[in-house]
């Protein structure tokens, strides 16, 4: 696509600048002024290159940030927690889905299996013996059925009868089946 197709800061201000012309203007323009209106970068160039997007590095983040939310308030932080623990997990599994990519060549083939079968090929590749009895492999095995309870769960009928207190929370947060290891 050519430059001609994007509007030149003269058209973007009804005309009221004078248009940038590479040859007779060096260095450009790096910001103009639009009427009071804010300010706008020059661009005299189309920029074009790849670039290696790592999800699991943005998933950890929001994570982190779920994370340090939730301790610096931890009263109502339910959903907030609940948001980082399902990232952490969509980051582990992003991540290995990038080690399998680079470390296994059939790796598109098996890419859709369970996320802990994923993780044993890898350990496999790469020569380790992961032991689910202890952390943070035991973390791995809690954290996946808590995501799996809430990916696909189902309206659910409780009933309870228990002994309230006016001073307790009006509502206690529920997370559906058994999730202890």
């Amino acid at each position: 696509m050519g430059l001609s197709k994007f509007p030149t800061l003269a058209q973007a201000d009804g005309g009221k600048c004078r248009k940038f012309s590479r040859q007779s203007e060096w260095p450009p323009p790096l910001t103009h002024k639009l009427g009071g209106k804010g300010t706008i970068l020059a661009k005299d160039a189309i920029y074009t290159g790849t670039r290696e997007v790592r999800t699991f590095v943005d998933l950890n983040h929001g994570a982190d940030v779920l994370i340090k939310k939730a301790e610096e308030e931890p009263k109502g932080s339910y959903y907030t927690t609940m948001g980082a623990l399902l990232l952490t997990a969509f980051t582990f599994e992003a991540y290995l889905n990038h080690l399998g990519q680079k470390r296994i060549k059939f790796w598109e083939e098996i890419e859709s299996i369970k996320v802990l079968d994923k993780y044993a090929a890898l350990c496999k590749e790469l020569d380790l013996t992961p032991d689910f009895s202890k952390r943070p492999n035991q973390t791995l095995k809690t954290l996946f059925k808590f995501r799996n309870a809430i990916a696909h769960s189902r309206s659910q009928i409780l009933e309870e009868t228990k002994e309230v207190s006016s001073k307790d929370e009006p509502y206690e947060p529920f997370l559906p089946g058994d999730l202890s290891p």
